[in-house]
């Protein structure tokens, strides 16, 4: 079975709200702070979710606004 990590992203200028679900279960909540240290943060959380869930697929869909752009990058 393919494991996926799903998570919508809501940026804004201080904070990226995450809600992150792994397959079917209950979808967590977790904030991050929109900079280099809180985007590698978000980045090193979805990669251990996806680790323990056996392998998983990573995707993320953040709303495009001009505070994306650094998410994106």
């Amino acid at each position: 079975m393919t494991h996926r990590i799903l998570t919508g992203a809501d940026v804004h200028d201080a904070t990226i709200l995450c809600k992150i679900g792994v397959d079917r279960k209950r979808p967590q909540r977790r904030s991050f702070s929109n900079d280099v240290e809180g985007r590698k943060a978000m980045i090193a959380h979805l990669q251990k979710q996806a680790k323990e869930a056996g392998g998983a697929q990573i995707f993320v869909a953040y709303e495009a606004s001009g505070v994306g752009f650094g998410l994106y990058d």
